[in-house]
């Protein structure tokens, strides 16, 4: 094979590769972004930032009554997230066992769940000492990115906080 046919070859690899790989909007599910969701995303908060991984998972059970629209409830659902400061990483964790359960979709226990999360555990943490919803700094959500759905139990995401610092014109 001569260096001009196997360069053709190699470029038409390449060329069906990029035409025949999926879209990225295939890849998603039927779940909206986060912003849609009702969690408060600020695209232009500035300071110190803490980001990580974070992973939801629920325990789902059939609604045998009929009253979800989903058809499915929720019995506890455990938030785990791996964050970092500066080198600086931890694994913070929690779970909501709800009594009674509530219908799949109904997305606010869940974001009440990190945010309380992210008050109580993390910016103590990173920015501690201090008391929760007292002396501890606020914080905003700068970005979430890579946020994936099963659409029945799990979804992933990569979280960006910031935590404002008084006349803050970049990032750190």
């Amino acid at each position: 094979m001569n260096r001009a046919s196997r360069t053709l070859r190699v470029l038409l690899v390449v060329v069906l590769s990029l035409t025949t790989a999926p879209s990225g909007l295939w890849a998603t599910s039927a779940v909206p972004e986060p912003g849609a969701l009702g969690i408060p995303i600020n695209p232009l908060a500035f300071g110190k930032r803490v980001h990580g991984f974070m992973t939801l998972a629920y325990d789902i059970r059939e609604d045998e009554t009929g009253d979800c629209p989903s058809l499915r409830l929720v019995n506890n659902v455990f938030v785990v997230a791996e964050l970092e400061r500066r080198q600086v990483a931890r694994l913070f964790s929690r779970a909501l066992n709800p009594d009674p359960a509530y219908c799949f979709g109904e997305e606010t226990p869940e974001i009440t769940l990190v945010q309380d999360l992210i008050a109580q555990e993390v910016i103590p943490f990173f920015f501690g000492p201090c008391v929760p919803g007292s002396t501890c700094p606020g914080y905003a959500i700068k970005a979430i990115k890579d946020f994936q759905s099963s659409g029945t139990g799990a979804l992933s995401l990569d979280i960006i906080l910031v935590v404002p610092r008084p006349g803050a014109l970049v990032d750190d």
